[in-house]
C-alpha cells in the first residue's frame, strides 16, 4: 500500500496541523514587491547582465545576494548570464 495508507490517524493529523499552521522552510529574504521591482527593472532593459542586474537592485534598497537575484529571476521566468559567462564564450568563440 502507500505511504498514508501506513499511518495511522494521529500521524496524519499531526503532519496536517504542522502544514496548516507554518510554512516549511526558510523564510524568503525579499518581498513580493522587491521581487515586483527586480521585474521591472528586467522588463526595462532585458540585455543586462545579472552582476547589473544585482547592483541596480541594491541600490533601490534591497539587501540581497547575488545568488539571492539569480533565484528571484529564475522564479519569474528569465534568465541571467554573469560579465565573466559572457566573456569566457567570448574568448572560446575568438
Amino acid at each position: 500500500m502507500g505511504k498514508t495508507a501506513d499511518m495511522t490517524m494521529v500521524q496524519k493529523t499531526i503532519i496536517d496541523t504542522l502544514h496548516e499552521e507554518k510554512k516549511l522552510g526558510r523564510k524568503r529574504c525579499t518581498s513580493n514587491r522587491d521581487d515586483r521591482k527586480l521585474e521591472k527593472t528586467v522588463k526595462q532593459s532585458r540585455f543586462k547582465h545579472l552582476e547589473e542586474l544585482h547592483k541596480e537592485w541594491n541600490e533601490a534598497g534591497v539587501s540581497a545576494s547575488r545568488v539571492t537575484t539569480l533565484r528571484c529571476l529564475k522564479e519569474k521566468g528569465y534568465q541571467a548570464t554573469s560579465e565573466t559567462e559572457t566573456m569566457s564564450e567570448a574568448s572560446y568563440l575568438g
